[in-house]
């Protein structure tokens, strides 16, 4: 991998650190947020839900959130508190 190429690759692992940061700050997402972050449509998301495959904690009828962890587990992200 040339100097330019690998310079590119290590600052795209580095955006994909600050995302996983600023993802992970947060105790409830989204359905946005979690299309966003794990570059899905957000009809997947809905369709997760509604098939019980990601929990959401419902507020109203039309206001709902997913816990972090939840959408991290749904997106296939191993994330613990001990890699923190």
């Amino acid at each position: 991998m040339g100097s330019q190429a690998h310079d590119v690759a290590k600052r795209s692992d580095h955006y994909k650190t600050l995302a996983l940061r600023d993802f992970i700050s947060r105790e409830y997402q989204r359905i946005e947020q979690i299309a966003e972050f794990g570059s899905v449509s957000k009809g997947t998301v809905y369709k997760a839900v509604k098939e019980g495959q990601l929990p959401v904690k419902k507020y109203t009828a039309r206001l709902f959130r997913v816990r972090t962890v939840d959408a991290l587990k749904w997106l296939g992200i191993d994330f613990s508190e001990d890699t923190q």
